[in-house]
């Protein structure tokens, strides 16, 4: 498996990463460089999912920790505003539990 593209989103701190061609998940831009990403790098299976596994769940759950300090809400709603600030629903669900 190859990065074959790292778009960074407009107004968000989040990189989108594409895996041979196709939109895979979307990593914050702090958590892109501290893992030494970058285009055309290769990755196996089990990388790929340790970066998924702890990285993106790690900064989900930060930024829901913020998302609750400002406000208490349900399951739903912290879903809904981190897949709103970038992660994807697999990622936000994975947080919130």
């Amino acid at each position: 498996m190859r990065i074959t593209s790292a778009e960074t989103a407009k107004g968000k701190d989040m990189v989108r990463i594409y895996i041979d061609g196709e939109y895979a998940f979307s990593i914050p831009q702090e958590d892109y460089i501290r893992n030494h990403l970058y285009e055309e790098m290769e990755l196996t299976a089990p990388q790929l999912e340790e970066i998924k596994r702890s990285v993106l769940v790690h900064s989900a759950r930060q930024k829901a920790v913020v998302y609750l300090t400002i406000k208490d809400r349900s399951e739903k709603e912290l879903i809904d505003k981190l897949v709103e600030a970038g992660f994807d629903v697999a990622v936000a669900q994975a947080a919130t539990e």
